[in-house]
């Protein structure tokens, strides 16, 4: 889980060479928790940026979390933080103190989560080094219940509004479209059986560098090994791509300008 067949080898020698086999690393866990406060507290800030959330709604959902699992602003003040910056902006006069209110809001918030993170990390640190925690390292700190409403105002307001449901709509018609082309041309590619035109062509637009790599790699393998590096190929070509290249490109093969 985690890592392609063709990689079982180097996963092995990482997780020997670290001791962390079979268990997580334990600079994962801090890993995970930056991933986490930054990716969660700007999901908020976008949500309220285009619209999907006021910050009437974000001030009342954030109260509701607070009174459940921090009554009296015990701990993180995520309510208190956000009001007090809402007041700041009107003391100065601030053109938009709303958005003045969350961008500041996202930021002290940051602060204390990192905060969290690090008495989570310290105070579990045996069972982390040790391979046996199975949390993450903002269980049972103050910033749990924060994490926690981030994550589900941003499910609620933003991830399952029309406008996202349709960009994942169309994110998955364009990647099954460019799968559905370039799986079976790598398929006839490299191999005893011809390749027809089109799929040569579907070949063609595959860059050089993931070319050279599958050549590296099937060298002296077996007719079946290859078959499976040159799926390989298309899976790493195709992920590798930025969204508006993969969209630009599922564009000019449809003729669409």
């Amino acid at each position: 889980m985690g890592y392609f067949y063709a990689e079982q080898q180097l996963y092995e020698n990482i997780a020997s060479g670290t001791t962390a086999a079979g268990v997580r690393h334990p600079l994962t866990f801090i890993l995970e928790a930056a991933d986490d406060i930054a990716y969660r507290t700007a999901d908020i800030e976008d949500a309220f940026k285009k619209g999907c959330i006021s910050y009437r709604e974000l001030f009342q959902e954030i109260s509701d979390f607070q009174e459940k699992h921090a009554p009296g602003g015990r701990g993180i003040d995520a309510v208190g933080i956000l009001k007090h910056q809402y007041d700041n902006a009107i003391r100065r006069n601030i053109k938009d103190p709303q958005l003045y209110s969350v961008q500041n809001w996202v930021v002290r918030l940051q602060s204390s989560l990192i905060f969290a993170a690090t008495d989570g990390f310290t105070m579990n640190y045996d069972d982390i080094m040790a391979g046996t925690y199975p949390h993450d390292i903002f269980y049972g700190t103050d910033g749990a219940w924060v994490m926690e409403a981030l994550g589900d105002i941003a499910h609620r307001y933003a991830f399952t509004s029309q406008p996202i449901l349709k960009l994942e709509v169309a994110a998955g018609t364009i990647l099954t479209f460019l799968l559905d082309k370039l799986v079976p041309a790598a398929v006839h590619y490299d191999c005893s059986e011809p390749i027809d035109m089109m799929e040569g062509k579907m070949i063609s637009l595959i860059s050089d560098n993931y070319l050279q790599t599958y050549h590296t790699y099937a060298k002296g393998k077996s007719e079946r090994e290859k078959l499976y590096l040159r799926l390989l190929l298309v899976t790493d070509f195709v992920s590798g791509m930025t969204d508006s290249y993969a969209k630009n490109l599922y564009q000019e093969l449809n003729g669409i300008q």
